[in-house]
């Protein structure tokens, strides 16, 4: 069984608003439907009911919190089956088990953002490349900043993603770049019905993504 594996700590600059538990929740449902498990990454005690990963995070920056969380989960035991991490916003549509092909180390989504191209709400990561993910997180981590969107930008830094989709060799490190509108797509209004393999309800989508869930998918 694939993990799915968000992130999230219950913060005043995460929360903005947003009921991540319901997201959560949601989350849970759409991994059930197509034969995945989540996995939360979060700091010890603060997701009761749900299955967790517990990282020592709170004294840490949100930015800097997401990148060591997800590093502490890629050198345990937790990390146990292939992965997806991703985020609390995100919902899982189809099986995603025909990508893990054994053809990569690591592989990223990437769409002409004017921020950063890369969107790390969709990273798939092989567990026979444990090894090579943990230094990827190691050197992200060694030079981030603490703005938001800091935890992409550092990933990026250290992968150099590109616009051009498919295989690249990066020193060694098999980097697959996959396109955004087939595997971490946003919905433009509740209205939209997309088919990516992981939709991602960004910024001001977290408000209608319950209902875009009953809408769509047709769960409860």
């Amino acid at each position: 069984m694939i993990n799915f594996v968000p992130f999230w700590v219950p913060r005043p600059d995460h929360a903005r608003h947003t009921d991540y538990a319901e997201c959560l929740r949601l989350q849970r449902a759409s991994c059930e439907r197509v034969g995945l498990r989540q996995v939360v990454i979060t700091e010890p005690g603060a997701l009761p009911g749900f299955t967790t990963f517990e990282a020592p995070t709170a004294e840490l920056a949100l930015m800097r919190a997401f990148l060591a969380g997800q590093r502490a989960y890629l050198a345990s035991d937790a990390f146990d089956a292939d992965t997806i991490l991703t985020g609390a916003d995100c919902l899982a549509l189809y099986d995603p088990a025909p990508v893990f092909d054994g053809g990569f180390d690591i592989a990223v989504t990437t769409h002409p953002f004017a921020d950063c191209i890369l969107n790390s709400g969709t990273i798939f990561c092989p567990l026979a490349a444990r090894e090579k993910l943990v230094a990827i997180w190691d050197a992200a981590l060694a030079r981030m900043g603490e703005r938001w969107g800091d935890d992409q930008r550092a990933l990026a830094a250290v992968l150099r993603p590109t616009l051009e989709h498919g295989d690249h060799d990066r020193d060694g490190l098999r980097l697959r770049c996959l396109p955004c509108e087939a595997y971490n797509e946003a919905p433009d209004t509740v209205n939209a019905m997309i088919q990516p393999l992981v939709a991602h309800f960004r910024g001001p989508r977290k408000a209608w993504m319950k209902k875009w869930y009953s809408r769509h998918l047709r769960l409860t």
